[in-house]
């Protein structure tokens, strides 16, 4: 209820507090065996955290790279639905898609306000600043890895699960 409170109101969830969820997460019998993070961690503080939860070495991590004009681009082609929130890509071609109808229940679908060009790049520069400490805590660690993320999303989910499969 906290986290939701907090992210409801545009904030990021504290490095004590996430660190607490995610370590009671972990200790649930359906984690033993592995477990996917996404998002976490995300600042230098939960991955030193993280790394008194489990063993260093054993777990990977997977860098997807991808340009940030490249994220922009798709970030300015999704649409969300208004009224049953399905969020998909339109062709960026296309001049039709101005309130375009949602293939599902006939919502209009409509540009999410923070994924224009100018709000998706300060959002990107953010991330980098946050992001590259972390980053750099696993860059040159058994298990650590990037994947091109320009490929086909079949390829990337290949290429992830690659090395998931020979990362450790």
């Amino acid at each position: 209820m906290q986290v939701a409170g907090i992210m409801a109101a545009g904030g990021l969830v504290g490095d004590d507090l996430i660190t607490d969820l995610v370590r009671d997460r972990l200790r649930a019998d359906d984690a033993i065996d592995g477990f996917i993070l996404d998002g976490y961690p995300r600042t230098a503080v939960q991955a030193t955290a993280l790394d008194t939860m489990r063993p260093p070495d054993s777990f990977t991590v997977a860098l997807i790279l991808v340009p940030p004009e490249a994220i922009v681009r798709r970030m300015s082609s999704r649409r969300v639905c208004d009224s049953c929130g399905l969020t998909q890509s339109v062709s960026l071609d296309s001049t039709a898609d101005a309130d375009a109808e949602c293939p599902y229940c006939g919502g209009t679908l409509v540009v999410r306000p923070d994924d224009n060009p100018e709000t998706v790049r300060r959002r990107l520069a953010t991330y980098a600043e946050v992001a590259t400490p972390v980053i750099e805590f696993y860059r040159g660690r058994r298990g650590y890895g990037e994947v091109n993320g320009l490929q086909h999303a079949d390829r990337v989910t290949a290429a992830l699960l690659a090395h998931i499969d020979h990362g450790l």
